[in-house]
C-alpha cells in the first residue's frame, strides 16, 4: 500500500523556486564560490530565514536544482519509451 502524497504549501513552492532562480541568475554572472546566501535571497526577495527553511546551505540550493533537472531528465527520457511499449501493448 502506497503513502498518501504529502501536499506541498504553495508559498513553499513559490518561494523555493525564486531563490532556484536567483542562484541560477547569479551563476550566470560570477563564480558559484563567490555568491552569498544575502546575494541569493535580495535577489529572491525572500530573507535568510526563509532560505534557511529550505536549505542549510548554498550546496544544498544548488543539489536541489540539479535533483530537479535530472528528475526532468529521466522523466522526458523515459516518455516515449513508456508511449512506444504501450502502444506496441494496445495493438
Amino acid at each position: 500500500m502506497s503513502q498518501p502524497e504529502k501536499k506541498v504549501d504553495r508559498r513553499v513552492i513559490r518561494s523555493k523556486e525564486a531563490l532556484k532562480q536567483a542562484l541560477l541568475k547569479l551563476m550566470a554572472d560570477k563564480d558559484f564560490d563567490a555568491i552569498t546566501i544575502t546575494e541569493i535571497v535580495e535577489l529572491s526577495n525572500y530573507n535568510r530565514g526563509t532560505f534557511y527553511t529550505h536549505y542549510v546551505n548554498k550546496e544544498a540550493l544548488l543539489d536541489d536544482i540539479i535533483d530537479e533537472l535530472i528528475r526532468e531528465l529521466l522523466k522526458s527520457y523515459r516518455s516515449p519509451t513508456r508511449t512506444r511499449i504501450f502502444s506496441e501493448l494496445m495493438s
